[in-house]
Order: structure tokens, then sequence, then C-alpha cells
């Protein structure tokens, strides 16, 4: 899929109206959280539950932080509320998982912090 595809496909997830009872914050919700994990020189990340190992850490980027994993990971996008299969997962300020479609638009679009 293009870029300009996977921008388009975001677009159209978001005409709808968030229903935020339909995605618990992770303060009521841990199950929907992302937990990054040091263990010894290595790092993971547990996605409801499941341990991948993290192949690269990329720089915060806007309160986003990006990680490439050795295996897929299956998650629900807190964004498009999207189940989503990845070896490319991104997580916002609140640790909840996002989609790398999601990702490159929330980088693209989202305001620098002040």
């Amino acid at each position: 899929m293009s870029a300009a595809g996977i921008l388009s496909k975001y677009d159209q997830v978001h005409e709808t109206a968030r229903d935020e009872a339909a995605f618990p914050p992770c303060a009521t919700s841990p199950d929907a959280c992302v937990t990054v994990q040091t263990v010894g020189p290595s790092q993971a990340v547990v996605v409801d539950g499941e341990r991948y190992t993290v192949l690269a850490t990329y720089p915060p980027w806007r309160q986003l932080r990006l990680f490439s994993l050795a295996t897929a990971a299956e998650f629900l996008c807190s964004e498009c509320r999207e189940d989503t299969v990845s070896t490319m997962l991104a997580t916002d300020a609140d640790a909840r998982a996002i989609c790398p479609a999601c990702f490159a638009h929330l980088a693209r679009t989202q305001p620098a912090p002040r």
C-alpha cells in the first residue's frame, strides 16, 4: 500500500466519531497499554500480555515512540481502532499502541510541543 493509500485510510477511519468507551485509557484498562521492558542488554515490549523482542528503538518524536520488533505483533490501534499485525509498533504519551499508518499521519500532522 502506498503512503497516500495509508494516509487516505487513516482519514477515512477518522471521519467517524471516536467512541472513547470502546478503547479505554491505559489508567482504566492496563491491557490496552504497551509496556516497555529492559531485560539485560535487550529490550522488549509487552502488548496485550504478549512479549516481543525489540530490534531497534527510534528517537521519540513529538511524544510518539517507534519500535522495530523481531516478530510481528498483533494489536488494536488506539487511533484507527483497527486490528493490526506489524513488526513496527508505535506508542503515544499514554503508552497506547499505534499502527504504522497512524504513526506516519500523527508524526506529520501533530504540532510540536512548546
